[in-house]
């Protein structure tokens, strides 16, 4: 990993404000946040050195990056930088699942990050499933492709600036009724409800829905939440595979995932973004 790319991460660590719920666990000092994300970068680049020459060796200073990375999220310290950074160590250490999972927490915070969206993609390559969308869910993303293909905030972004040009556009008719303002009046309230419906349908969603990763290999999802009901599907679920929290209970989790089939999977077996 560049110089460059260290400090960046030391920066976004340290500038984080607390009111964005981005803080420092009593338990962990700044100085000791600090110094485990520098040990994880050093980490991380003595595994990016050994990959071609020693493999095993390499993977297992991946997954020691990993670990001081995860132990800087577990005190409290949110950020775009250090989920990407802590996905890339799980992803180079062999652990598809976690580097799923952390590529889409990082997604939240910078999801126009064109390095990060190539990473997820090249994860999920690399997850070893079939499930395909069901019909309506696939016809739904096709037709509206624009409220699946963009970032929340560049929706919202527009969404205001529609309705800031619709009144505008409103008020030049009303003060020069010699121009014919309605037409892209009208174009702009269209835009600005298509974009008000979307970004609220999305918050909503946040709101009530958690979406998870499986992250251990060959997970039995099972009918019913215990080891003694029988396994749901013939085939077991590949480390990575992508779900919808259906419901918790205890140590069980109700999952759906994007076929439309649903069952249930221990909890230790996957993680909720």
């Amino acid at each position: 990993m560049r110089i460059a790319g260290a400090v960046i991460a030391v920066l976004l660590v340290l500038s984080v404000p607390p009111s964005t719920g981005s803080v420092f666990a009593a338990e962990l000092s700044r100085q000791e946040s600090v110094g485990l994300l520098n040990d994880g970068l050093r980490a991380f680049d003595r595994g990016t050195a050994l990959a071609k020459q020693s493999p095993g060796e390499a993977a297992a200073a991946f997954a020691e990056a990993a670990a001081k990375f995860q132990q800087i999220v577990d005190a409290g310290v949110e950020n775009g930088r250090l989920y990407y950074n802590l996905g890339n160590a799980h992803l180079k250490s062999g652990r598809i699942g976690p580097a799923i999972a952390n590529y889409l927490r990082a997604a939240a915070f910078m999801p126009q990050d064109t390095r990060l969206q190539e990473n997820l993609a090249y994860a999920r390559l690399l997850c070893q499933c079939d499930i395909r969308e069901s019909g309506e869910r696939a016809a739904t993303r096709t037709v509206f492709f624009w409220h699946y293909g963009t970032p929340l905030s560049l929706r919202f972004r527009l969404g205001l600036a529609t309705y800031v040009l619709f009144w505008l556009l409103l008020i030049g008719r009303t003060l020069i009724g010699r121009i014919r303002w309605g037409y892209p009046a009208a174009v702009c309230l269209v835009l600005w409800l298509a974009l008000g419906v979307s970004v609220g349908v999305e918050l909503r969603h946040s709101a009530t829905h958690q979406d998870g990763v499986i992250t251990t290999p060959d997970v039995v999802v099972r009918k019913g939440n215990g080891l003694d009901y029988a396994p749901q599907f013939e085939e077991t679920l590949a480390e990575g595979v992508e779900f919808e929290v259906v419901e918790e209970r205890g140590a069980w989790l109700h999952i759906q995932l994007a076929d439309g089939k649903d069952g249930w999977v221990q909890r230790k077996e996957a993680e909720i973004i």
